[in-house]
């Protein structure tokens, strides 16, 4: 058998080595923590220092056990009155474990320490999330409109589910639980209409002509996809009733939240109209088509909606996901009044002319929220 050379066994012992040695380290590094907390308790303050302070100068800590060795450091510099240096370590802390509460029992934490804290801002400084889901637009007639010959129908709508989503940016106000919400919104409004009116006024005066000679009855259907852009501008209230010097957060916390919007329209299109008429005793079906064609002529360029909802936030890690139900109420007629008749292929050839209306829509979404912190020292008043 053939053996190796003392150079091939030198590199080989090296590149181990090179490879164990990170998990090596961060092990030696968690038993020198160990051994630091040890040497505190027994009032060897310098021998608790000299033992971390080479592990985080080499980064082998986990992430809680650099937050942990910042704690020490920070106690311990308190204790000896070096402030500047407890101030560096802390802020060092809640950069390394943002989400760090002290224990006002003091059981856990000196009075110094909990002291040092409320000298700090350690809420987040802003909340950014994303949000998309799906929503159901009523329509609230305002005022009603028609040129179809028959007073005896009334225009029907019903809803129809379209997308939503946007961007949402939180800044807290008196609390950690009191914030201003706005952000950016793309919202789809959408819902199916149908006029039936009889062509020569009401049924009753059918008998004038002869039967089957002319068309007798009409039945229109069409659907409208309104897109606009929002900008919220909400309050918003957790009710997450912990101290904030708790240890531990709550997974699930309720929120309510109410405001105001404003919209920007982007555009608005009839992607199916049709209209079925009947003649005499045989019924025949007629489709034509408005070929997807937008209406924006006719459509209000600005409006706004008052909102309301609630939801939940349910935490991961140091995120949430969110589950919110909205109720928006749109305040302005979204017809353009002065065009309300701007397409006349509309009322030619479909006897179609809109009513004034507006939008009650209810949604809901889903979401992902981030906290971002900025730990400071707080302003002196």
């Amino acid at each position: 058998m053939k053996l190796m050379s003392p150079f091939r066994i030198l590199v080989t012992l090296w590149l181990g080595c090179a490879i164990l040695s990170p998990a090596w380290a961060q092990q030696d590094c968690s038993q020198l923590l160990r051994q630091a907390q040890r040497s505190y308790d027994d009032g060897y303050l310098e021998e608790a220092l000299s033992l971390i302070q080479g592990c985080l100068e080499q980064q082998a800590f986990s992430e809680e056990e650099a937050g942990q060795a910042y704690r020490l450091i920070t106690i311990i510099n308190l204790l000896e009155k070096k402030i500047p240096e407890a101030e560096n370590a802390f802020l060092k802390l809640l950069k390394v474990n943002p989400e760090f509460r002290v224990d006002t029992s003091l059981q856990a934490d000196p009075a110094e320490l909990v002291q040092l804290y409320e000298d700090f801002r350690t809420d987040p400084r802003f909340y950014v999330g994303i949000e998309v889901g799906l929503n159901s637009a009523s329509v609230r007639e305002l005022r009603y409109f028609d040129i179809s010959p028959d007073p005896a129908y009334t225009k029907e709508y019903s809803p129809r589910i379209s997308f939503q989503g946007g961007l949402r940016l939180g800044i807290p106000l008196f609390n950690r639980n009191v914030r201003l919400y706005t952000g950016l919104n793309f919202v789809e409004a959408s819902y199916d209409f149908r006029n039936t009116f009889d062509a020569f006024g009401e049924p009753e005066d059918a008998f004038l002509f002869e039967e089957n000679s002319l068309t007798d009855s009409f039945r229109l259907e069409l659907f409208e996809t309104q897109r606009v852009l929002q900008v919220p501008l909400m309050l918003h209230v957790d009710f997450d009733f912990r101290s904030p010097y708790n240890f531990v957060k709550k997974k699930v916390v309720p929120f309510l939240y109410a405001g105001v919007s404003y919209h920007r329209f982007l555009q608005a299109a009839f992607p199916e109209v049709s209209i079925e008429s009947g003649l005499g005793r045989f019924k025949s079906t007629s489709n034509y088509s408005f070929g997807n064609r937008t209406v924006n002529g006719a459509r209000r360029k600005n409006n706004f909606s008052l909102i309301a909802g609630a939801g939940l936030k349910v935490k991961s890690g140091r995120n949430y996901f969110t589950f919110d139900l909205r109720y928006s109420r749109w305040i302005q007629n979204v017809v353009e009044p002065d065009d309300r008749s701007f397409y006349a292929e509309l009322a030619h050839s479909f006897a179609h002319l809109d009513s004034d209306f507006t939008f009650d829509l209810l949604s809901f979404s889903l979401g992902y929220e981030i906290p971002l912190y900025q730990p400071a020292r707080k302003k002196n008043p």
